[in-house]
């Protein structure tokens, strides 16, 4: 179960009278990779290093739509694929949803700078996964990288040692 706090009334708290409060993107994305033991795909890189783990299922859910996605396939770049196409899906519908509540109807009266801002703001979908800096990332970044690379044409990653803090994408 996903619980997410967007807003917060804290007793004794008073805004200022002239400040508008902080709306926060209302959705997000959330996965889960699960791995394996197949001894079948054991992978030797160095003689100190066995892979024995496949990846072989992601689930996959957002803020709107209670019922999440599960994609198993024992070609790990094939879950990268159908996940990467799952999350485009469900971006789309989040982004409609945002851009229906947020999108000023005179948008066009405003400055060029201010609706871009705005556009950008609407566009953003946080996708976030369970333990994913030092589990899930590492164990698809493989196939992830070049799926990426493929659909993508700026990235920006952010690493604290082995541990993928966040990645940016358009």
């Amino acid at each position: 179960m996903l619980v997410v706090v967007w807003e917060c009334e804290c007793p004794g708290y008073k805004p200022l009278a002239n400040k508008q409060p902080t709306v926060l993107y209302p959705h997000a994305i959330v996965y889960d990779f699960e791995a394996y033991l197949n001894k079948t795909k054991r992978y030797s890189p160095t003689a100190d290093l066995t892979y024995e783990n496949t990846h072989v299922s992601v689930s996959v859910g957002d803020t709107m739509d209670s019922q999440p996605t599960h994609i198993c396939n024992v070609d790990p770049k094939a879950v990268i694929a159908s996940f990467m196409d799952e999350l485009s899906r469900r971006a789309i519908v989040l982004r409609a949803d945002v851009e229906k509540r947020f999108i000023p109807a005179d948008i066009e009266l405003l400055p060029k700078k201010q609706q871009q801002r705005i556009r950008d703001w609407c566009a953003q979908v946080s996708v976030l996964g369970f333990n994913s800096g030092k589990y899930d990332l590492n164990l698809i970044k493989q196939y992830f990288v070049e799926e990426l690379s493929d659909t993508c044409t700026k990235v920006k990653v952010a690493t604290q040692g082995s541990k993928t803090m966040f990645v940016i994408t358009p």
